[in-house]
Order: C-alpha cells, then structure tokens, then sequence
C-alpha cells in the first residue's frame, strides 16, 4: 500500500512540474510575440 502512495506522489509531482514548465514557456512565447509587436509598430 506505501508502495502505491509513493507512486502517486512521484507522479502528482511530475505532474505539477511539467504544468509549471508549460506556463513558463508560454510567458516566454508571449513575452516574444509582444517584443515582436512592439518592433513592428516602431516600423510602421
């Protein structure tokens, strides 16, 4: 049973990390796309 516990726990803590991964690289997607924005509307 302690098996299965320690199991799971490894698990919801891959988990958490791999939604934080995600997140942070959409901030960096999205913090790009606005530097490009800002560069495009400088040229026009």
């Amino acid at each position: 049973m302690e098996v299965m516990q320690e199991k799971l726990h490894e698990m919801v803590q891959r988990f958490h990390l791999g939604v934080s991964n995600v997140y942070q690289t959409n901030e960096s997607k999205i913090d790009e796309a606005r530097r490009i924005f800002e560069l495009l509307k400088a040229n026009i």
